[in-house]
């Protein structure tokens, strides 16, 4: 996931300005995560959470068991908060 999009994401119309910051931000801090784990790890993670799978629709989609998804999506997760340190 890249930021490189955020602009298209944020319509003036609908959030409020004083919140362009803290979502980029977010965003940002997002992209480092994904950045420092798999690229399974970061599909795994994206596909639960952005697109509302399950843990046995991601585990059947990559050919893995549910442990390995949560393991996945765990160690996303184990960034975010160290990020956040």
């Amino acid at each position: 996931m890249t930021i490189e999009g955020v602009g298209d994401l944020i319509d003036a119309e609908e959030h409020d300005p004083s919140l362009w910051t803290e979502q980029i931000e977010q965003l940002e801090e997002l992209d480092r995560a994904l950045g420092q784990v798999s690229d399974k790890a970061a599909s795994a993670f994206l596909c639960h959470r952005v697109e509302g799978c399950s843990y046995a629709d991601i585990a059947g989609r990559m050919g893995v068991s549910v442990s390995m998804v949560e393991k996945y999506i765990s160690s996303v997760l184990a960034e975010l908060r160290q990020a956040r340190l």
